[in-house]
């Protein structure tokens, strides 16, 4: 079926949302009888209520979690700093001593500092790259539900760049967040 919309046709999606979302405190006290005597209690919260369209229609995820940045630099000072121990022993011994204790710290100094130069820098680049890869993802899926417009007379939801259009269903919707960043990305 081939539908038309205007960009000034129906409401937007997320101010749908946002009004069908509300939040409420609550808090109560009690009193009572108990084994230990009289007791004294009480309770505060807050509940989060939304209307069944609202439900429907919220399907921006949220933001991706981020993989963090990788500190394994960290482990050859900590190798180090075993190996120190393990030769405790040997630099008890005083004639050995300065000269052992000298070339451990000097030998994790210039393995850290070469592993960190050279290696590290590949790896934390690959791990940007992939965050940034999931910031812009989600920033551009987030766009496109903001500009995402709902009629209720067809129980449609329409974009107005695009012109694509799905019913408002949870999983019709997803699908056609989908298929405009499919066409943008393209």
């Amino acid at each position: 079926m081939k539908r038309t919309y205007l960009p000034t046709d129906g409401v937007s999606l997320a101010s749908i949302v946002a009004n069908g979302t509300h939040n409420n405190d609550w808090n109560g006290a009690g009193v009572g009888v108990g084994s230990g005597g009289l007791v004294v209690g009480g309770a505060a919260g807050q509940s989060v209520s939304r209307s069944e369209l609202a439900r429907n229609l919220d399907v921006l995820e949220k933001a991706p979690k981020l993989r963090p940045a990788d500190y394994n630099v960290l482990a050859i000072p900590m190798f180090f700093i075993m190996l120190l121990f393990m030769v405790m022993p040997v630099i008890n011994i005083e004639k050995y001593q300065m000269i052992t204790s000298i070339t451990l710290i000097v030998l994790g100094i210039v393995c850290t500092a070469v592993y960190g130069i050279y290696f590290s820098g590949a790896r934390n680049k690959e791990i940007e790259e992939e965050n940034a890869s999931l910031k812009r993802e989600f920033e551009l899926k987030k766009t496109i539900y903001y500009r995402l417009r709902f009629v209720e007379a067809d129980f449609v939801v329409f974009d107005p760049v695009t012109g694509y259009w799905a019913y408002a269903e949870k999983a019709k919707l997803i699908a056609l967040i989908a298929k405009i960043k499919n066409n943008i990305d393209k």
